[in-house]
């Protein structure tokens, strides 16, 4: 069973430095890490170098990086494509496997929101992209069934299913919660 420090790791990291969360990391029973960033703030890590002196600390803890998130807005916004490969480079500095990402936050359809069918097809196109610039970084990315319109069995089956047919770097990152907000059963 791989146990992962997830809620304020990142925070924790920022505030205290790698050594410190490190050893808090191991002394809780943790064996791994998991960053959560956003598009739209400065990056936590702000370059190659650093992320793998953070990777060579955990190391000596016997600790990796399980995963590497990032909440983001794909769809309406170009530049998050290559912020988001560089937050690829900076999980595969980190040594760590998976990079996951939202596509379109918000958890409500307004009367102006946009049709599912162009926020499908704009961030299905921009995942692939995404996708196809991490493998050559040895890192998959992997998705949930997230905000209004990647969720459910049919938006995110039709989401998933043409992004992985296109990008075998790809998965599903398993939150079971988020299919309760279209009123699906997780099962």
């Amino acid at each position: 069973m791989n146990y992962s420090f997830y809620m304020y790791f990142t925070e924790m990291l920022v505030r205290d430095g790698a050594q410190k969360t490190a050893e808090y990391a191991r002394a809780m029973g943790f064996s791994s890490v998991e960053m959560l960033e956003s598009i739209g703030r400065d990056t936590l890590i702000p370059d190659i170098k650093t992320a793998e002196e953070i990777r060579r600390v955990f190391a000596e803890y016997d600790l990796t990086f399980a995963c590497y998130s990032v909440g983001c807005d794909v769809y309406g916004n170009p530049a998050s494509e290559d912020a988001l490969v560089r937050h690829a480079e900076l999980a595969a500095a980190l040594g760590c496997p998976y990079l996951h990402h939202t596509l379109k936050t918000g958890l409500r359809m307004t009367a102006d929101s946009p049709e599912t069918d162009a926020v499908l097809e704009e961030v299905t196109a921009a995942a692939i992209r995404i996708a196809d610039r991490a493998k050559p970084l040895g890192v998959t990315c992997i998705y949930e069934d997230q905000g209004m319109y990647a969720n459910g069995i049919e938006n995110f089956g039709r989401f998933y299913r043409e992004v992985h047919r296109v990008c075998d770097n790809t998965g599903v990152c398993g939150d079971f919660g988020n299919i309760l907000f279209v009123d699906e059963d997780p099962a």
